[in-house]
């Protein structure tokens, strides 16, 4: 009978050096996963704050540049057929290629990537991926026509992997939207779809085209172009996404 209480009370002893273990490890576990958390936010303020000091720059040289420029004290050169970003001028009607961001348009931290030929809209994080090029648009109606490819993709058109975009015409002032559309789910190849903008006498503030991703799947924005209407179109509605060749 006693080997048998002595038993227990090892038995109990045991279990109670199990318990406080396992409430140790619980304990280092919560305080390390703290740590992660506290680590995370630190890297995500760096990244934010490392991305304002990078607009503010940014935004500092396209008020400079131009009059360096103007007073003969810097020199530069605009890539051939392609319009000064310098973020005064007016947009004008052709295409606006990659590197987008040669063009004004901002990218979204973790939500797109400017690739060598278009811009990679990351699949899988909602919400907007790329924005801008806060220029004026002169008066009258435009067609902005966005291109698209879709890479091959795991699912059919229409499936949960295809890409899918959003598209806004906003006015960077007030935020109040002028067009917006939505593109896919697509399935592989090339894409087009546009948005028609009424800036009337000419937009007062600057224009801010966005793009959002609401698929899964990656989407590459290829170009961005302007087309100004004429009177005989201005009745005319955003013709529907229609795939290209």
């Amino acid at each position: 009978m006693g080997g048998l209480k002595w038993f227990g009370a090892a038995a109990a002893r045991r279990a109670e050096t199990l318990a406080a273990r396992v409430e140790a490890l619980e304990d280092a576990l919560r305080e390390e996963r703290g740590r992660r958390e506290h680590l995370e936010a630190r890297l995500e303020a760096l990244a934010a704050l490392y991305e304002r000091r990078v607009d503010l720059i940014y935004a500092r040289l396209l008020e400079v540049l131009p009059e360096l420029a103007a007073a003969g004290r810097l020199g530069f050169l605009e890539p051939p057929g392609r319009e000064s970003s310098d973020g005064r001028a007016p947009l004008a009607p052709g295409a606006m290629t990659a590197p987008l961001t040669m063009h004004g348009f901002r990218l979204t931290l973790g939500g797109a990537v400017e690739r060598e030929d278009a811009v990679e809209i990351l699949g899988a994080r909602r919400g907007i991926a790329l924005f801008g090029p806060y220029r004026r648009l002169p008066a009258g109606r435009w067609r902005v026509t966005w291109r698209f490819r879709a890479p091959e993709a795991g699912a059919e058109a229409g499936g949960a992997e295809a890409p899918a975009v959003g598209l806004e015409a906003v006015d960077a002032a007030t935020g109040a939207t002028l067009a917006s559309g939505r593109l896919g789910p697509l399935g592989a190849g090339a894409w087009g779809a546009a948005l028609v903008v009424d800036a009337g006498d000419a937009l007062s503030n600057p224009l801010e085209l966005r793009a959002r991703q609401l698929g899964e799947a990656p989407a590459f924005l290829t170009a961005v172009e302007l087309e100004p209407l004429g009177a005989a179109a201005s009745a005319a509605a955003a013709p529907p996404a229609d795939r290209e060749g």
